[in-house]
Formats: C-alpha cells, sequence, structure tokens
C-alpha cells in the first residue's frame, strides 16, 4: 500500500511539474509577443515622427525660402506643399549617393513573435 502511495505522489509531482512548466511557457510566450508588439509599435512611431520632422524641416525651409525671395507665406506654403514630392525625391536621390560612405546602421533586433 505505501509503495502505491508514494508512486501516486510522485506522479503526482511530476504532472504538477509538467503542467507547471507548461503554464510557464504559455506565461513567456505571451510575454514576448506583447514585447515584440511594442517594439514593432515604438519602431513605427520613431518612423513616424522622422517623416513629420522632415517634413516640417522642408516645408519651413521652403516657406523661408519663398518669404526671403518675396512671395506670400500663403503661396510659399501651398508651394511646398506641392512641391513635397520633388523634395522627397531630392533627398532619396542625395541620400543614395551619400549612402556608400556611411556606416551601417545597426540592426534592429528580431522579432521575438517569428518563430
Amino acid at each position: 500500500m505505501p509503495d502505491s502511495l508514494t508512486a501516486q505522489g510522485l506522479t503526482s509531482d511530476d504532472t504538477c511539474t509538467r503542467l507547471r512548466r507548461l503554464r510557464q511557457d504559455d506565461t513567456d510566450n505571451a510575454i514576448r509577443r506583447r514585447r515584440a508588439h511594442t517594439d514593432d509599435l515604438i519602431r513605427i512611431l520613431r518612423n513616424l515622427t522622422a517623416l513629420a520632422l522632415f517634413s516640417l524641416a522642408g516645408l519651413t525651409l521652403v516657406a523661408y525660402a519663398g518669404v526671403r525671395m518675396g512671395i506670400p507665406p500663403e503661396a510659399c506654403l501651398a508651394g511646398s506643399f506641392s512641391a513635397a514630392f520633388l523634395l522627397v525625391r531630392t533627398f532619396a536621390k542625395a541620400f543614395e549617393s551619400v549612402r556608400p560612405s556611411l556606416p551601417d546602421a545597426p540592426k534592429d533586433p528580431r522579432s521575438t513573435d517569428e518563430q
């Protein structure tokens, strides 16, 4: 009789350990998914902020140059909005010509949600 109780107790302990391990893995996976989601949101916000700052700087430069040439500010802003495409293309071409001389950017860590 004591041997069977001991065997049941050991089996019960093994089962509890396995269940605890499964729960731990589920919790860890949920934490990893949340962390990956947060990292992705931070990356998106960082890129949107950079885009907004670049756009603001471009609009400011075009408006300032227009005002210095005697063009009304309203016309400068309208012209800068219509010329935004050209500014982006010019920046892209300038960046492509300078890119080989720049050091490599640090790589973003791989999303932990991808497995």
